[in-house]
């Protein structure tokens, strides 16, 4: 999107693509909102998705995270996003990691 709006032609290219059998995924950089608020961004432009549609930057770490057996944080994100790390003990004291 650009200026709080849809794309010309996006709906209509991801309505295409899906009927034609292929997975979409949004992917953002964004660390200020969590997935359940990106997707109802996407839903207002009139695109249908789901938050397991959606790559993000707190998901990546995430994973990364897991993947190294990290059970501990210290999240210096926007609270709206600390939902995205449930599963992980935050913390300020002796984190495993910050993120």
């Amino acid at each position: 999107y650009a200026a709080g709006e849809a794309i010309p032609g996006a709906v209509l290219a991801i309505e295409t693509l899906r009927s034609e059998g292929v997975q979409i995924r949004f992917a953002t950089n964004t660390t200020r909102q969590p997935r359940s608020a990106l997707v109802q961004r996407l839903r207002g432009f009139g695109i249908e998705a789901v938050a397991d549609d959606l790559v993000t930057a707190p998901l990546a770490a995430v994973a990364w995270l897991r993947a190294q057996g990290v059970q501990s944080v210290a999240l210096y994100l926007s609270e709206a996003t600390h939902s995205e790390f449930q599963g992980f003990t935050l913390t300020e004291d002796s984190p495993d990691a910050v993120v």
